[in-house]
């Protein structure tokens, strides 16, 4: 069975490339324009990880992995943040405690695929 992989990213463009890779890939993918979007859509469908932008409207990644972190169903989804933002506040996503990493944009698919591959074996 496929594992399912819920990508919240509001850039249509790099949910699209994220997308098509993580299909090639054999994965399951469900995409959420930002955080609130991801938190129904978990609802009912909780993924095998979170591949999330930082900086999103309504709700951002951070904010939304905190909200993550308070429920026990999904406390321990892991997260890989992606942003293009350069001044990223690592220590910030470390406190979040659990499993988690960081892509910076323009994405490289490799090492995307080879944290997702290390986070969900």
């Amino acid at each position: 069975m496929a594992k399912k992989i819920l990508v919240v990213e509001d850039s249509q463009e790099t949910q699209d490339l994220v997308f098509e890779l993580l299909n090639m890939s054999d994965y399951e993918v469900h995409p959420a324009m930002d955080g609130l979007e991801a938190l129904d859509m978990m609802e009912s469908n909780i993924p095998d990880l979170v591949i999330m932008d930082i900086k999103m409207p309504k709700l951002g990644g951070i904010e939304t992995a905190k909200k993550m972190k308070e429920d026990e169903r999904f406390k321990y989804i892991p997260i890989i943040f992606i942003s293009g933002l350069s001044n990223v506040d690592h220590a910030g996503i470390r406190a979040l405690g659990g499993r988690q990493d960081f892509v910076s944009k323009p994405l490289n698919m490799d090492l995307l695929l080879t944290k997702i591959k290390n986070l969900i074996r």
